[in-house]
């Protein structure tokens, strides 16, 4: 479990690095439209989405009868 966590870190400062590179080139190119900025800023919004793990349902808690299962 740690290397996993590790790993999403890493990914998260590859993501961010990238992300500061783009910038400081958008800044020294003045030819760098303001529609490909949005464009890229719309792609690192949808990474950062993806990289975030879904929700697992939670289980609940205890024993669980028969009668509790026909419930659900």
């Amino acid at each position: 479990m740690n290397i996993e966590i590790m790993r999403t870190f890493v990914r998260a400062r590859a993501l961010a690095e990238l992300e500061n590179t783009t910038e400081a080139l958008a800044q020294q190119h003045d030819t760098f439209s303001c529609n490909t900025l949005a464009q890229l800023k719309q792609v690192f919004d949808a990474l950062r989405e993806l990289m975030t793990p879904p929700e697992r349902p939670k289980r609940p808690i205890g024993f669980v009868t028969p009668e509790d299962k026909g419930k659900t």
